[in-house]
């Protein structure tokens, strides 16, 4: 048995091994987030396997300490740490590995299993497979519980993992570990650039930053515009199915396919009675979350037609007064939340929308430089948009490269 690609100096099988029989199972300690506070132990909770700390933790990895102070089972290095619990699979089994460690205070925290491997196994190669297809599909099968998910000791020992000797795991798993770091790099380089876009439209939007015309002159001063000055309400019908793209609004992505967006079509079925909306034209949805506490404003960029329904307000922008690329930067900043919080009815939220009325919404209030200064701006912000794009796509490449080096160096 051997994977499809691998480093040529290694020749031998890869033996079939269980989980249980590559190490042991130490104890945990159920300290809830209550616990946390200055002292002298850390521990890992599984909240933060889940959406800090997955991967490969070292002595300066910024664990929670606690406030308890008795005699603990801490961990060392080369062991292997799983969430044992998640409200979906995606987290359930989750794993970090304690690699170059020397602390001798950190604890394995609540909702976790810590596994300690043998001498000839490297933690991180185990960490590494739990990456695969093959680990997913195995939690699939062994997770139980409905709303909330549950991995029992006794069933991760069972997993069964395919083992090459202890010199070929050190190297795959040094190779994925430099992968890692190279995925880890980029993805700061776009967090950099998207802080970067956003200080820049604080300074923009407040007037801090300002352009001159062609002529060396000043632009115009802003002006207070109502939305219906400046956007028409959209309010086609999509009568005779002109369109049977169903959409719903991304953060990241805008507006965008449902079915690829939820994996399924939560649409009703009849889709005459949504509203059509086309390339260009905007829509408000008043569902609030976490970074869009007054609902998100989006264009539709990426499809020709799509139906959304009547629950979003769509409107079109008058290019007599607004551009449209400006506008789009416009409701990605928090210049227009004010109004918005004016006319929220307070107390009123509903199944996380806001009670916000039509006529209200096209009434609010928005300060608009010339429209020739608004595309001076749009142009700085795409340009910025497309270095992000750019760097973002180049974390994409050497995420797909691992996913591909994954499939072929593990069995």
């Amino acid at each position: 048995m051997q994977p499809i690609l691998r480093f040529p100096q290694f020749k031998g099988k890869w033996e079939t091994e269980r989980l249980n029989d590559l190490g042991s199972f130490r104890r945990n300690y159920s300290f809830s987030r209550s616990y946390e506070g200055k002292g002298n132990y850390k521990h890992l909770h599984y909240g933060d396997i889940h959406s800090k700390f997955a991967g490969i933790l070292d002595d300066e990895t910024p664990i929670p300490s606690i406030t308890v102070l008795q005699s603990f089972e801490v961990i060392m290095n080369n062991d292997l740490i799983f969430a044992d619990a998640s409200e979906d699979y995606k987290d359930l089994g989750k794993s970090a590995v304690f690699w170059n460690f020397t602390l001798d205070n950190v604890v394995a925290g609540l909702h976790t299993h810590l596994f300690r491997p043998s001498k000839s196994v490297d933690g991180r190669f185990l960490m590494y497979f739990t990456q695969t297809s093959k680990y997913f599909t195995f939690i699939r099968r062994v997770g139980t519980g409905i709303s909330v998910l549950g991995l029992s000791k006794t069933n991760l020992g069972l997993l069964e993992i395919n083992m090459p000797e202890y010199e070929e795991q050190q190297k795959i798993a040094d190779f994925f570990t430099l992968l890692d770091h190279r995925i880890e790099q980029q993805q700061e380089k776009v967090e950099a650039w998207r802080e970067y876009k956003i200080g820049v439209m604080q300074k923009l939007f407040s007037q801090e930053l300002r352009f001159k015309d062609e002529d060396g002159q000043e632009f115009p001063e802003w002006k207070k515009h109502h939305l219906s000055e400046i956007t028409d309400r959209v309010v086609r019908k999509n009568k005779g199915l002109q369109s049977i793209l169903p959409l719903t609004i991304s953060a990241q992505h805008g507006l965008i396919d449902q079915e690829k967006y939820f994996e399924k079509t939560v649409a009703s079925s009849n889709l005459e009675g949504y509203y059509l909306i086309n390339k260009g034209e905007f829509a408000y949805n008043k569902s609030y979350s976490n970074g869009y506490p007054f609902g998100a404003i989006k264009r539709l960029n990426n499809y020709e037609q799509g139906v959304l329904s009547t629950l979003y307000i769509c409107f079109q922008p008058n290019s007599d007064v607004v551009y449209g690329d400006y506008l789009e930067q416009y409701f990605e900043t928090s210049k227009w939340h004010k109004e918005i919080s004016m006319i929220s009815v307070e107390g009123a939220r509903n199944h996380g929308l806001l009670n916000i009325g039509v006529g209200d919404f096209f009434e609010t209030l928005h300060l608009l430089p010339s429209l020739n200064e608004q595309v001076k701006i749009s142009s700085i912000l795409k340009t910025i948009d497309e270095k992000i794009e750019l760097e973002f796509l180049r974390l994409e490449l050497l995420q797909d490269q691992k996913s591909g080096f994954m499939q072929q160096m593990f069995i």
